[in-house]
């Protein structure tokens, strides 16, 4: 039995952003993922670039349509929908990461790249996340990686994914004191750390 499903972006809740300031703004990309969703399709990627403060929901019920916006995929049997949160150093190091996967024709009809960007719809031909080719050199960090089955039974509605810290991550900031001193602070992320949630809105199109 085949579902057409139209998932939108509604929520996003993070423990710890990836910055070791207090109160600042992660500069943070979500990725979700749906793997299989039928033959011949391995995965579908939707990707886009957010603020996130520690602790503090980003809703997305009242933001343009085309920000909240997916995928709208038919699953075939079942699928898996996936979800991944990173902390990105510079917006730059994402426009970078995104050509590199996707070569500039992929990225040209997205329009300008930075903090909002949305990068939807990106069929693959490989089941990894959109994340998972990371290199050292990228400086994009995953704070939370999570996943849920999806078939036909799946109500409308929402749809949550719990994510985890995939490996421990250990976060430097150098900084000076009032002496001028330098100081440094770890933050480290344990593997496995519930630290992300996002929840998506499912509707059914056709069943």
């Amino acid at each position: 039995m085949a579902t057409l499903f139209e998932i939108k972006l509604k929520s996003v809740l993070v423990i710890e952003n990836g910055k070791i300031e207090e109160d600042a703004e992660g500069v943070n990309a979500v990725s979700i993922n749906l793997i299989y969703p039928r033959e011949g399709v391995p995965s579908v990627s939707s990707v886009r670039t957010i603020e996130l403060l520690d602790r503090e929901e980003k809703n997305f019920e009242q933001a343009d349509i085309r920000k909240r916006f997916l995928m709208k995929e038919l699953v075939k049997g079942g699928a898996i929908l996936e979800a991944e949160v990173t902390a990105i150093e510079k917006v730059s190091k994402f426009e970078k990461f995104i050509h590199k996967m996707f070569k500039v024709g992929a990225v040209a009809a997205t329009g300008t790249l930075g903090v909002g960007a949305v990068v939807t719809g990106l069929t693959k031909t490989a089941t990894e996340s959109f994340f998972d080719s990371i290199e050292p050199s990228d400086q994009i960090n995953s704070i939370g990686k999570g996943f849920m089955p999806l078939n036909e039974q799946t109500p409308e509605g929402d749809f949550v994914i719990n994510l985890a810290v995939p490996k421990e991550l250990k976060l430097h900031q150098t900084s000076r004191n009032e002496d001028g001193e330098l100081v440094k602070t770890i933050l480290t992320l344990k593997k496995g750390f519930v630290n992300a949630k996002v929840v998506v809105d499912l509707k059914i199109i056709e069943n």
